[in-house]
C-alpha cells in the first residue's frame, strides 16, 4: 500500500511526463509556490515547509527527467542523419615504386 505522498507524487509525475499538460503544470506549480495562498501555509513552519519543500523537488526532479529525454532524442535523431552519410570504402593497397 502507498502512502498519500507516494500517490501525489506518482499522479504529478504522470501529468508532467505526459506532453500535453507538462507546462501547464509546471506553470500551475510556479503559480502555487508564489501565490498568496501558499504564503499563508508558510505561516505555520514546518507544514509550509514541507509543503514547499516536496513540490520543488518533485519539479526540478521531473523537469530534469524530460529535458533529458529530450536531449536523448535530439542525440538519436543526429545520430540517424549521420549515419546515412557515413560510407565505409575498402580497399587493396599496394605498394608504390
Amino acid at each position: 500500500m502507498k502512502l498519500p505522498t507516494q500517490v501525489l507524487a506518482d499522479v504529478y509525475r504522470q501529468l508532467v511526463r505526459n506532453s500535453k499538460y507538462r507546462w501547464l503544470i509546471v506553470l500551475a506549480s510556479i503559480v502555487y509556490l508564489v501565490s498568496p495562498p501558499n504564503l499563508w501555509t508558510d505561516l505555520f513552519p514546518i507544514v509550509g515547509w514541507i509543503d514547499d519543500g516536496l513540490l520543488i523537488t518533485l519539479l526540478v526532479t521531473e523537469l530534469t527527467a524530460a529535458l533529458q529525454e529530450f536531449r536523448d532524442r535530439r542525440l538519436d535523431k543526429s545520430e540517424a542523419v549521420g549515419d546515412d552519410r557515413q560510407t565505409t570504402v575498402d580497399v587493396d593497397s599496394t605498394q608504390v615504386k
